[in-house]
C-alpha cells in the first residue's frame, strides 16, 4: 500500500484548529499532496488525482482544511475497512448544519437516517460529503477525467442550473459504475464555519444556555 494524503487548498488561509488536528494524528507513511495553485475546489481536487496517480499511489486520502479531526486512529480505522470508497460523517458548514450522507430515493436524494449516521458502524450511501474519503485510487483509473466537476456554479457564462456540487457528482458517478460508497459513522469532524455574532445570536445562546441549565438542574433532583 501507498498512501497519498491530498489537501484541497483553495486559499493561502487555513485554519490553525486544522494544522494541529493534523500534527497530532497517527499517520502511516505517506505521501504530501497538495495544489500547486489555488483555484476551485473541482480542479484543485483533479489535480491532486493526478499527483497521486503520477506517484503511483493505491489509495488517496482527501482532508478539506476547514474541519477538525479528533480521532487520532481516523487513517488507520479507514485502511482498515479495505473497502473502495470510505467517508467520515461530515455536517453542511451553513444552515441546516446537517449530516451529508444520502440514498436514492423516489424523488431523488434523500437523507440517511440520524439513528443511523450517529450510530457508530459502517454504512453503506449513494452519495456524501466528501470533506474526508479514502479512495482506492483504481475507482479514477475507472473514470474518464475530469473526476470531480462542481456543477453548483456558472461555468463558461452558462446560468447557473443548480446541479451537484463536486462532491455528490462524483458519487453519481461511482455509483453509475457500481462502486460501493460506506461512512464509518464512528467518525465524526467538526466543520469549521464563520457565524456572524450579533444581537440575534447572543439571544439564542443565552436561551440554549438557559435551556442547560434547567436540564442539569432537573438532573441534580432526580
Amino acid at each position: 500500500m501507498k498512501l497519498g494524503i491530498g489537501l484541497p487548498l483553495t486559499t493561502d488561509r487555513e485554519y490553525s484548529q486544522f494544522w494541529d488536528s493534523f500534527h497530532y494524528m497517527r499517520k502511516p507513511d505517506h505521501v504530501y499532496l497538495r495544489p500547486q495553485y489555488r483555484g476551485p475546489i473541482d480542479r484543485v481536487r483533479n489535480e491532486i488525482v493526478k499527483q497521486a496517480v503520477t506517484h503511483r499511489c493505491s489509495h488517496l486520502l482527501f482532508m478539506d482544511t476547514d474541519q477538525v479531526y479528533r480521532d487520532q486512529q481516523m487513517i488507520y480505522k479507514m485502511l482498515e475497512h479495505d473497502r473502495d470508497v470510505v467517508g467520515t460523517v461530515v455536517h453542511r458548514g451553513y444552515p441546516p448544519y446537517d449530516p451529508l450522507a444520502f440514498r436514492f430515493g423516489e424523488a431523488g436524494l434523500v437523507k440517511v437516517p440520524e439513528e443511523e449516521v450517529y450510530g457508530g458502524k459502517l454504512i453503506e450511501v449513494d452519495a456524501m460529503g466528501c470533506g474526508c474519503v479514502l479512495y482506492n485510487i483504481k475507482v479514477f483509473e475507472k473514470l474518464p477525467p475530469p473526476w470531480f466537476e462542481d456543477m453548483s456554479h456558472i461555468r463558461n457564462g452558462q446560468t447557473d442550473k443548480g446541479g451537484p456540487g463536486e462532491d455528490i457528482n462524483l458519487c453519481y458517478k461511482l455509483r453509475g459504475m457500481g462502486v460501493q460508497i460506506f461512512v464509518d459513522t464512528s467518525i465524526v469532524i467538526d466543520h469549521l464555519a464563520l457565524l456572524a455574532v450579533n444581537r440575534g445570536f447572543s439571544t439564542l445562546f443565552k436561551k440554549l444556555m438557559e435551556l442547560k441549565q434547567q436540564e442539569a438542574r432537573k438532573e441534580n433532583e432526580l
